[in-house]
């Protein structure tokens, strides 16, 4: 077979000398690395490798080419030393000791570990663990059933102190919660959700009935090394028999596409016109398109500072370390002893489907994208056991019921635990010598800072500048970590005590304490208490229930409240405004306060003076998707409002400058920002 011949009007990064040099210059280390998506741990156990060997006036690279034991054991000594403070369980020097690996083969070219290394690193990980007191146990797996999710759901839609900046949160939060139960996902496969990546499509049923709802959600973005595992498809149909709302994730996601105006069809502007919308008699289906602007914008954006406020990104999701602090805060109002996570949804989804006979192992495994089934049951199996095993021994009827409360986090839930300090126990940990050490190193650089530059803001990039950021920081690190160890301490405490006290009211003939049984929440926006009323309600079953088992008006209801509550945000300030209402134009009047709490108030309402009170925010005041509390709240003193409008409004009035003033029942046309300032001042009364 006769070789084809080079080509001589080839490119040069096409040619045989650029392949040549190629190969000449490959640098095995380099190039055969691999590859890790997040390598914050590798270059922070590299940079201690580095503190490690000035320290000691060692050579780096002979080092890590040797690794000598006694020099191993000395390093992992002070290693855990440094990270005394925070270090809990053993199983992080296991960790490190893998990192330091991979340090080792990436800069040394040695892929394999001495064996003889290996097991001498083992006897020096037990010593370490009890020199340094280290937890040896596993942290418990809790498992987030639907009765759970059921709890976190009402806790969510009905406590005040489950907050959010902006209200599409909460009805997004929701689904999230849906979705990860139902689907069992990963949550960063949850969170790159698009609405690409989400099809609905109506199904015909029976005749003289209305078609059926599928949603269809395809996981692209899943966890795998250099590429993403295989896409899988779930189909979620609704329930024909649905009597509560609240597990229902059709409803929300419908809302949330009503208030994004993501439909393709231009008549979808409600979801009576969505569910009067039937299949072609000529058609198995019909699909419900998006627009094409709407393909990549994600399903849970994340928030973004704009003039107004904050705002909905259409182009970044919410990030995994933001939801886990959003769903430990959810467990901890709503009372539940363990903590609640993203996987507990994910295990909770594993053991259903490990105990349904529908689902087959390799089912199951497909489901959750297990390679085999040894990675669920050491990973994902709960260790608590959920059979009751005593009935199986003594040939007794199971009491399947009795197990499966016991097993569940609803019932550790207690409303009376505590969630967070008070202001006398964070004033205590102010007053701890270590704390004050902190303090007094930020006083002594900042007065150094004003007396060599006259203020902070002139100070801005000099070395003394990031020193005082660096204390500043030092010192919040600190005190966080005494606030974690004290709430801890105090958990515990009610733990071990709590239970004493109740028997003992109890045996003394005294009511039970329920001096934190919370009462009615004061809900922000109607829409939310219309919405909680309408997914919190049990229908019964009857004749008139339409082919989706809950009656039309009811989801029409539902949907209607979450669409216009999922463009409002609650909105939050650094300093509460002044308690007295002498100073609001709205004090005389209580009638009109009434009427404008709402927030469909147009930006033209005549109630709204032209003049405000001189410490009033005219950007807050035109923002209609703001409670009416806070469009209206007066700061301390102008200063406070100078502050308020440099955060949250001055540095994106250039790039978002409105075009007529924002201030309702006025339309000036305003040039620019200088322009803005000089009329808030002249015509409104206030200044920025």
């Amino acid at each position: 077979m006769a070789v084809p011949a080079l080509r001589k009007d080839l490119p040069i990064h096409l040619s045989a000398d650029y392949y040549k040099a190629m190969e000449e210059d490959f640098d095995v280390l380099m190039n055969t690395r691999k590859i890790y998506k997040n390598t914050k741990s590798q270059e922070w156990i590299s940079s201690m490798i580095d503190s490690f060997c000035q320290l000691t006036n060692k050579s780096r690279v002979r080092f890590l080419s040797e690794m000598p034991v006694n020099a191993l054991y000395a390093f992992f000594h002070w290693l855990l030393a440094m990270r005394r403070e925070r270090l809990r369980a053993a199983s992080s020097i296991q960790t490190y000791w893998n990192i330091f690996c991979i340090i080792c083969k990436s800069e040394t070219g040695n892929m394999f570990v001495d064996r003889m290394v290996k097991e001498q690193m083992k006897g020096i990980k037990q010593r370490l663990t009890e020199e340094f007191e280290l937890r040896r146990e596993k942290k418990p797996k809790p498992i987030m059933r639907v009765e759970d999710e059921f709890e976190l759901l009402k806790t969510l839609w009905e406590y005040d102190e489950v907050t959010f900046d902006h209200e599409r949160h909460r009805v997004s939060m929701a689904l999230f919660l849906q979705l990860a139960g139902i689907t069992g996902n990963r949550p960063s496969a949850l969170l790159q959700l698009r609405y690409k990546d989400i099809d609905l499509c109506l199904l015909p049923t029976s005749e003289g009935q209305r078609p059926g709802l599928l949603m269809e959600i395809c996981f692209r973005r899943t966890k795998g090394y250099m590429k993403d595992k295989d896409a899988n498809t779930f189909a979620i149909p609704n329930v024909p028999s649905e009597t509560c709302l609240l597990l229902c994730p059709q409803t929300g996601f419908l809302a949330l596409a009503f208030a994004d105006e993501a439909f393709a069809a231009p008549g979808l502007k409600s979801p009576e016109d969505f569910f009067n919308v039937c299949v072609n008699p000529n058609a198995r289906q019909q699909r419900i398109p998006w627009k094409q602007s709407m393909l990549n914008v994600p399903v849970f954006g994340i928030s973004e500072s704009c003039s107004k406020g904050v705002r909905i990104s259409l182009s970044k999701p919410v990030t995994l370390s933001i939801l886990s602090k959003r769903l430990l805060h959810l467990g901890n109002i709503t009372g539940m002893e363990l903590p609640t996570g993203a996987y507990t949804f994910r295990r909770g989804n594993a053991e259903a489907l490990d105990c349904s006979s529908q689902i087959s192992e390799s089912q199951r495994n497909s489901i959750l994208q297990h390679h085999q089934s040894s990675v669920f049951q050491k990973s994902y199996l709960s260790r608590y056991i959920t059979s009751d095993t005593q009935a199986v021994y003594r040939g007794l009827a199971p009491q399947t019921d009795v197990i499966r409360v016991a097993s569940g986090m609803s019932r550790t839930i207690v409303r009376r635990r505590p969630i967070a300090l008070s202001d006398y126990d964070l004033g205590q940990l102010r007053r701890r010598p270590e704390l004050q050490l902190l303090r007094r190193r930020i006083d002594k650089t900042k007065a150094r800072i004003i007396k060599r530059f006259g203020s902070q803001k002139k100070a801005k990039g000099a070395p003394i500048h990031q020193v005082y950021c660096q204390s500043q920081r030092n010192y919040l690190n600190a005190l966080r970590r005494m606030a974690k160890a004290r709430l801890a301490e105090l958990r515990q405490d009610f733990k071990t005590n709590q239970p004493v006290v109740d028997i003992e009211r109890q045996l003394s003939g005294q009511l039970p304490d329920s001096k934190a049984v919370p009462g009615m929440p004061q809900y922000s926006f109607t829409e939310r208490k219309v919405a909680v009323e309408a997914l919190l309600i049990f229908a019964a079953a009857d004749a008139d229930r339409d082919v989706e088992g809950c009656d039309r008006a009811q989801r029409y209801k539902a949907i209607h409240a979450l669409s216009r509550l999922a463009v409002l945000r609650e909105g939050r300030t650094r300093r509460p405004c002044k308690p007295t209402q002498k100073d609001s134009p709205f004090a005389e009047n209580d009638s009109a306060i009434t009427e404008l709490n709402t927030y469909t108030i147009p930006s033209h309402d005549p109630q709204f003076p032209i003049r405000c009170h001189p410490t009033q925010c005219i950007v807050c005041l035109g923002t209609v998707n703001l409670p009416m509390d806070l469009r209206t709240r007066s700061f301390y003193a102008i200063g406070d409002l100078k502050k308020h409008f440099d955060r949250k409004h001055r540095k994106f009035l250039s790039k978002d400058m409105p075009k007529t003033c924002p201030y309702p029942s006025c339309y000036a046309v305003l040039d620019d920002l200088t322009h803005f300032q000089n009329h808030a001042a002249t015509v409104h009364g206030t200044k920025t």
